[in-house]
Order: structure tokens, then sequence, then C-alpha cells
């Protein structure tokens, strides 16, 4: 009977190690040569592949964000829509509430002209945001009685988010190219970052996490004048959005800073040459946006009656521009966090 046990051990015992040789020790992958190899087998690389290096850091959750919009641009950027003409648009409760402004959504800004009632450097060393920021109303432009997209971006805000805190930063001025004055190292370029960093240090003393939710841009109507500039206006905003969003990444969301764009009306020459640069460059990245202001019905010839402003927006048309720009900053921001 012990023979027999014995035997039947010593079986066992060859048939494990047949298996061990055959299909690796206890289970473990079997190796096997390297493809074209000279038949030596390598061990199994059972380690992760490293991350993807282009791949950015994680950043830590913020706490207590301050959001950020920029605006920047030309004269539909400064806001040249008369607001008395929303009066027919909106209801009275509304229209009466512009007067007071928006609490959670407050701008400051720079018209580029001496007879609009801009916010100085000296205002911009004022170390309180509430002070420093004004409630969003009508008349933040070259008068007390035009307006830009600031007034339809803070009635989204206020109707969708109205516990979020929304701080715009506009820098504008009429007439001006991008040539000369919106590349880095221009006047309103550079004006348009003094402001940002400033404004992003008062938050930050105040317990603030300053981020850029999106870069809004209102401009083109220069280039539009003439076909020379309208075919070059592709490598001109590339390079103040690339520049911009260099100089500004200490304060953009984790996937990168939103560009969104709006084309301009048919009132100029050579609109088509310019709104299909904006459309191509809307097409570089995920994070480049464009509006179509024709397509969206946008009109010009309106207002004032009889004689109408037809570089500029009318009232309504501005006030739904502002609407479509909350829209689409806040599709945008949503992707790149």
């Amino acid at each position: 009977m012990k023979k027999r046990l014995s035997s039947i051990i010593t079986v066992i015992l060859a048939a494990l190690l047949l298996f061990a040789a055959t299909f690796g020790t206890f289970g473990c992958d079997r190796t096997e040569p390297s493809p074209g190899g000279n038949g030596t087998a390598e061990p199994a690389d059972n380690t992760q592949a490293p991350a993807d290096p282009t791949e950015p850091p994680e950043r830590h959750e913020k706490q207590n964000v301050a959001k950020i919009i920029l605006i920047g641009g030309q004269s539909n950027a400064v806001g040249a829509s008369l607001y008395t003409y929303l009066k027919g648009f909106l209801d009275d409760d509304k229209y009466k509430a512009l007067g007071k402004g928006y609490e959670n959504v407050r701008t400051v800004y720079y018209a580029g002209e001496k007879t609009a009632t801009n916010f100085t450097e000296k205002r911009l060393a004022i170390n309180d945001p509430q002070k420093l920021f004004q409630k969003t109303r009508y008349g933040m432009s070259i008068t007390g009685t035009q307006f830009g997209i600031e007034l339809g971006l803070a009635d989204y805000f206020t109707e969708n988010y109205p516990d979020e805190h929304i701080y715009i930063i506009k820098c504008a001025r009429g007439g001006i190219p991008i040539k000369g004055y919106w590349l880095e190292g221009d006047e309103y370029f550079e004006r348009l970052c003094e402001m940002t960093e400033k404004c992003c240090a008062v938050l930050k003393d105040n317990g603030y996490e300053p981020e850029i939710m999106a870069i809004c841009w209102l401009q083109g109507e220069n280039e539009g004048l003439a076909d020379s500039l309208a075919k070059q206006y592709y490598d001109w905003q590339n390079s103040v959005a690339t520049r911009l969003r260099d100089r500004l990444k200490e304060y953009a969301p984790y996937g990168g800073i939103p560009f969104v764009d709006a084309g301009i009306s048919t009132h100029w020459a050579y609109y088509k040459t310019v709104n299909e640069n904006k459309q191509k460059f809307a097409n570089d990245s995920p994070n480049n946006y464009y509006i179509d202001v024709i397509g969206l019905g946008l009109e010009y010839n309106k207002e004032p009656h009889n004689n109408p402003d037809l570089p500029h927006y009318d009232a309504d048309s501005m006030w739904n521009l502002g609407l479509e720009f909350g829209r689409i900053i806040v599709e945008a921001y949503s992707k790149v966090k």
C-alpha cells in the first residue's frame, strides 16, 4: 500500500513540474520570444505604460473661484447700441432693472475714448473687488446711453447661474485694426493684460482664485474694409489668441482658455473673407468658437430710427449676441474643466 501511494505521489509531482515548465510557475504568464529576435524569450512586462507627456499636470482643486470673462476688440466690443431701444424688446421690470445693474455679474472696463466713463489706472488700484468691479449695467461704454455684450452676458448668468459670481474685464476701442493695436506689445494687447493681472491680484488678495472662463472677441470690421487686410485676418487673429493665452496662462482653466469669436456683419465690403478666416481659426482647436452673426439674424440697420448706425448692432441684436456668448462660454468652460 505504501509503495503504491509513493508511486502516485511521484506521478503527481512529475505532472506538476511538467505543467510549470510549459506554462510558467503556478499560473504565471508564459514568456514568448520577441518578434523577429533570436528566439530568446524576454521577460513579460507587467508595468503600466508611462503617462502621456503631453498631458498637463494635475491641478489642485480650486476653492472660492472667481470666474472671469475678458472682452476685447473694436467698437462692437466697446458697445455702441442704444439701451433705450431695449424698452420695446424687454419687459418693463427687466428694462428698469438695467439701471440698477446685476449684483452677481460685475464689470471693469476701458473704452478707449477720453469722453468715456472709464475705470482709470487709479481706479485699478482699489483693493476691494466689489468697488473695483461695478454692478454690470448699461452705460459701460463710450457714453452712458450705450451698451455691449456685457448686458446680455450678465442677464444670462443671472437667469441661469444666480449663485455664481462673474467678473467681466472689457478693454476695447472703436475703429482699430489688429495690426498696430492688438498684437503683443501693442497698446490694447498690453492694456488688456495689465487690467487682467491687476484685477486678478485684487481678487487673490481677497481670498479668491481667479480663473478665466473665456476671451470674447469682437473685431474685424476694420479689416473688412480692404481685401488685402481681410486675407491676412487669420494670421493676425491667431497671433492675438495665442499670445493672450500664453500671457494669461496663470489664470487658465485646466484645459486652456476658450476663445469665443463673433463674425462681422454684411455691412462690410469684405465680410465674407474675414468671416471665413474666423471660421478657419475656430476649426483649429476645440477651444476656439465662432458665432455666426449672420446666421443668427443679427441686424444693424434699424437704429437710431431714420438714421441707422450701420457699423453697429441694433439694441435687440446686441442683447441677443450677449446671450449667445453666455451660452457658448458655459459650454466651452465645462469642456476645459
